[in-house]
């Protein structure tokens, strides 16, 4: 059975028990699931064996969307802000301001004025 096709739960747990340099083999069939991807492995962040998993599947949980859904953003937006203070070192603190700079929506221009 391919990993796209495993349980979001089975993927989850596969990945908690992968060792470091096979996990990021999990990330994208686990950033499949979306927002519900998100959501699991937000208490991720706080750990120091997980954290850097977890910013890389939530980045990549709003990159897969095709069309960037707006409340997946903002759910991984929050997430990521919610956990820049209880992150689980230093580098995952990085991660994560990395992130949410790269998730940030861009600002919305004025519309240029035309002379009269």
């Amino acid at each position: 059975m391919k990993s796209e096709d495993q349980s979001l739960e089975s993927l989850l747990q596969a990945a908690e028990e992968a060792a470091p340099d096979r996990r990021i083999e999990l990330r994208d069939a686990i950033a499949a699931h979306g927002e519900a991807a998100i959501k699991c492995v937000s208490p991720w962040l706080a750990d120091p064996a997980l954290g850097a998993f977890a910013v890389r599947v939530i980045r990549k949980a709003v990159d897969a969307e095709t069309a960037v859904d707006a409340e997946t953003r903002d759910v991984a937006l929050a997430s990521l802000r919610s956990a820049k203070s209880s992150a689980g070192s230093e580098g995952i603190t990085r991660d994560i301001e990395e992130a949410i700079k790269a998730l940030k929506p861009p600002a919305r221009r004025a519309p240029a004025r035309t002379a009269s």
